[in-house]
């Protein structure tokens, strides 16, 4: 192995190392030009030439290289390292470079040079361009509103609300004590079976509530009850029902669906799923037109229709439930008149379609509630 040697003196805690060469380097022989030891970061700093994949060491104690390229390497000092002189190699391949080190106590701060002269002002730069015009300012408050004209004739009654939903039927009353059962007698002795004997003739029918009238089978006499013992209606059941067919009133001549009616003025008709209790969950009413899913088949279709009258039209009218519990009364959302009028936050539209309040457009408000728009 070519070793080469060099003599270094390193100052304060960033040493400079000066190195003299007892001989000319070949072109792959690591040559150290200098080396800067920073005891503050522990670390050594060396520059020179032919740095091709170096190995560093120091009194023969091999340095962590951290980075390095062919004129600089940056490796770590050995930790509790103190003010002494050293012997740095750089072995490079087959070859190396040497370098006597002394590390020296950091000195004192020189005093700062004079400030130089300020330099000349530079040229003024050339004007940027003009910005984009800015958006348009906010739209002006609304004037003030027209002195309000005479009041309006009174309008005619409204019609009357519908009827409360009926009371729940009160709990059946408790069944009386069972009497003591007798005493038993003693069993006697089972006697020996006799054969059997012939069949007797059949007995007569049996007594029925019920009177036949050819195949059909009626009971004009009271209530019947399925699960309760006191019927309170002609047919009263205590449970869950199933009708394959149509429930008809069989007034008007309607023959589909559930209909009711009556000798003069019509009853209310209430389709509810409702819940009861604390924490309880309310079921859902579903109003769906018939599915058919065979081929080329024709699907249903919903209609909701208002009532026709002499005097006072009907309208159709959709309401929610303000607020949860306690109970509050519903609030009307969206009416149809019997003229064909639509109206959502009021009861007498004036127009196909008159909304109070707001209007917006995927979330955005675009008309206010004085008809302005604002979008």
């Amino acid at each position: 192995m070519k070793t080469h040697h060099f003599k270094a003196i390193l100052l304060i805690s960033a040493l400079t190392l000066s190195p003299s060469f007892s001989h000319l380097a070949l072109a792959t022989v690591p040559a150290i030009n200098q080396a800067v030891a920073n005891l503050t970061t522990h670390t050594l700093t060396i520059t020179g030439s032919n740095f091709a994949a170096p190995k560093v060491t120091l009194d023969n104690i091999n340095l962590t290289v951290t980075s390095s390229n062919a004129t600089s390497i940056v490796a770590t000092l050995p930790p509790g390292i103190t003010p002494a002189s050293y012997h740095l190699v750089v072995a490079v391949g087959g070859n190396s470079g040497d370098l006597d080190v002394t590390i020296g106590n950091t000195g004192a701060t020189g005093a700062t040079g004079p400030t130089g002269a300020t330099g000349s002002p530079g040229t003024n730069g050339t004007n940027g361009t003009n910005g984009a015009t800015g958006a348009t300012g906010p739209t002006g408050t609304a004037g003030t509103n027209g002195i309000n004209g005479a009041p309006g004739p009174t309008g005619p009654t409204g019609t009357a609300g519908t009827n409360g939903t009926n009371g729940t039927n009160g709990t059946n009353g408790a069944t009386g004590p069972t009497g003591p059962t007798g005493i038993a007698g003693t069993n006697g002795t089972n006697g020996t079976n006799g054969a059997t004997g012939a069949t007797g003739a059949t007995g007569a029918t049996g007594a029925s509530p019920f009177s036949l009238n050819g195949t059909a089978a009626y009971y004009n006499d009271g209530n019947v009850g399925i699960g309760t013992a006191s019927p309170a209606q002609p047919l009263e059941v205590n449970g869950n029902a199933q009708i394959d067919g149509q429930v008809n009133s069989a007034f008007f001549g309607y023959d589909k669906g559930i209909n009711y009616g009556g000798s003069n003025n019509g009853a209310n008709v209430t389709v509810s799923a409702q819940g009861g209790g604390h924490f309880a969950t309310a079921g859902t009413a579903t109003l769906a037109a018939g599915i058919a899913f065979d081929t080329n088949s024709v699907g249903g279709n919903v209609i909701l229709q208002s009532g026709y009258g002499d005097t006072t039209k009907g309208y159709i009218s959709l309401q929610t439930f303000q607020g949860g519990y306690p109970f509050q009364s519903p609030a009307e959302r969206m009416r149809i008149t019997a003229d064909g009028n639509v109206g959502i936050g009021t009861t007498t539209p004036a127009a196909k379609l008159d909304i109070n309040g707001n209007v917006a457009i995927a979330g955005n408000v675009v008309i206010d509630a004085t008809g302005h728009w604002v979008g």
